[in-house]
């Protein structure tokens, strides 16, 4: 499938042609928003290969709408298994990962083309924008990660769940390369409430429980078990799952934006349990792996304010009030835990 800006940049004269490339997805049950995914990148991939799981809606015939090439393949609690089964398929230059709940933001699409263009890198890492739900107090969050990287038969994932494929191309020696200008937006977690959300957290849940048994010491599975049980309000047991991981011997499979959100998220259930002094001890921790995570910022300032910190207190929700992720319906909140901070330090 070759689309019409390929076709367009393909003429006579041009001495090399433009690097392709494959957008690999899996999916099941995802007439929701699978169009919508497709449609942001139908005009900047030359081929589309989808793995369906099995789906009961009408998620493959959406995917065959936009010309997609569809494998069916038996669900086995392994996704590396079958993103895997994707990549075999792909026969571009290069391969662009999307899930279904993700779609490539306007203006980035071309941003894509120029960077696997120009570039000597073997993978290419994107940002991802998750939306939050209304109500929370970031509207989204930033992370950064590999989505682009070149069709190779060693660059393959790893993880039957949360499946990487950075150690993949680490090990063989390729070089990752940021390209923040393509920009990817999330809402799977606008969905992630109510029945649906639990069914999903609960396999997850299952699945990392079956490798955390097979092998205690891992660290990755433990963060997933974790994060897990957080979906779930399940804190106590969610809590004892991250501790234990982060007092494990550091890991090069951790990230720092793994090991930033552990200890934000101890923070989180610390400060939920009121237990200010370890919440503010897990959220410094926290900022030592990113300074400007926003809900680290946050439970650091609240444990200031109820441990009489008040200086404190005020600087770091000062910085929560002035981030641009910060929803402007807790600005009035955010201002008065400031304006109360500052009173209680002059008098102090």
């Amino acid at each position: 499938m070759e689309n019409a800006r390929t076709q367009a940049m393909r003429q006579p004269g041009v001495s090399e042609p433009l690097p392709t490339i494959t957008l690999c997805m899996i999916v099941k049950d995802e007439e929701r928003c699978l169009a919508r995914c497709l449609a942001s990148a139908r005009e900047w991939v030359d081929e589309i290969v989808v793995v369906d799981t099995g789906s009961g809606d009408s998620t493959v015939d959406i995917a065959l709408e936009f010309g997609a090439r569809v494998l069916h393949h038996r669900w086995r609690d392994d996704f590396a298994a079958a993103r895997n089964l994707g990549l075999e398929a792909a026969q571009s230059d290069w391969i662009l990962v999307l899930d279904a709940d993700e779609e490539i933001e306007q203006g980035c699409g071309a941003a894509l083309r120029d960077a696997v263009a120009n570039t000597s890198a073997d993978a290419l890492q994107l940002i991802r924008r998750n939306q939050h739900s209304p109500g929370e107090l970031t509207r989204y969050g930033v992370e950064s990660l590999v989505r682009v990287f070149r069709n190779r038969p060693e660059y393959r994932y790893h993880q039957p769940i949360h499946e990487q494929v950075l150690p993949a191309i680490q090990e063989g020696g390729g070089m990752v390369e940021p390209a923040h200008q393509v920009t990817l937006s999330h809402d799977g977690y606008l969905g992630a409430s109510g029945h649906a959300g639990e069914s999903k957290a609960l396999r997850n849940l299952g699945i990392v429980e079956r490798l955390v048994k097979a092998a205690p010491h891992d660290p990755y599975y433990l963060f997933h078990k974790g994060m897990s049980l957080v979906s779930l309000g399940r804190w106590d047991a969610a809590y004892q799952a991250l501790e234990k991981m982060v007092n494990m011997p550091a890991s090069k499979d951790l990230s720092d934006m793994v090991q930033c959100t552990a200890h934000m998220k101890l923070g989180q259930i610390a400060l939920q349990q009121k237990a200010y002094a370890q919440g503010a001890a897990w959220a410094l921790s926290s900022l030592s792996w990113d300074p400007d995570r926003t809900p680290a910022q946050h439970v650091l300032g609240i444990c200031c304010l109820y441990l009489g910190h008040y200086e404190d207190a005020a600087i770091w929700l000062d910085k929560v009030r002035h981030s641009p992720m910060v929803d402007p319906a807790h600005h009035a909140d955010l201002d008065g835990l400031v304006g109360f901070a500052r009173a209680q330090a002059k008098q102090g």
